[in-house]
């Protein structure tokens, strides 16, 4: 074709067309993905969201109230969610596996990481991170009132929380355990640690 000339409507392969189906990279819009599939929804009540990927699965995932966020995911399992009421990020990735989770009230995130497992969250009211993690595993939680932080780490496993009234961090770590916890009343942290002692 000329340089400068108008290209035709009907030219095939160069189209603003949606593609529904992806290949292995950067597929949108699929429920069971092979690499770098990706689906975002966002939803306003008792909107469910289940994502199995093989290889760099990303859920994300908005919802109004009880927004439920379920994702297993190979490796590099990614599980970000933001609810406004019960919001439940659940989590079960092979290897770095992430669960973030910024939850209104009584949010939950559940993460069972084969290595270097993190979980994150912020939570306003009743806050819950409960995380098992093979080897470096990492807690970390931010939660207004009555957050509770559980941690069981095989190596190098870190529990920190910070949390507004009776805060509870619980750790039981393999070698070099910390649990460091900031709390306004009735704070308390309980450690098992290995060898060698945690700080």
């Amino acid at each position: 074709m000329p340089r400068g000339t108008n290209r035709p409507t009907n030219q095939k392969g160069r189209g603003k067309g949606n593609k529904k189906k992806g290949g292995d990279h950067h597929g949108h819009g699929k429920r069971d993905g092979g690499d770098h599939g990706h689906r975002k929804k966002d939803g306003g009540d008792h909107k469910d969201e289940k994502v199995n990927g093989g290889d760099h699965g990303d859920g994300n995932m908005d919802a109004g109230d009880h927004g439920h966020g379920n994702m297993d995911g190979g490796d590099h399992g990614h599980g970000n969610m933001d609810a406004g009421d019960h919001g439940h990020g659940n989590m079960d990735g092979g290897d770095h596996g992430h669960g973030n989770m910024d939850a209104g009230d009584h949010g939950h995130g559940n993460m069972d990481g084969g290595d270097h497992g993190h979980g994150n969250m912020d939570g306003g009211d009743h806050g819950h991170g409960n995380m098992d993690g093979g080897d470096h595993g990492h807690g970390n939680m931010d939660a207004g009132d009555h957050g509770h932080g559980n941690m069981d780490g095989g190596d190098h496993g870190h529990g920190n929380m910070d949390a507004g009234d009776h805060g509870h961090g619980n750790m039981d770590g393999g070698d070099h355990g910390h649990g460091n916890m900031g709390d306004g009343d009735h704070g308390h942290e309980n450690m098992d640690g290995g060898a060698p002692n945690g700080d």
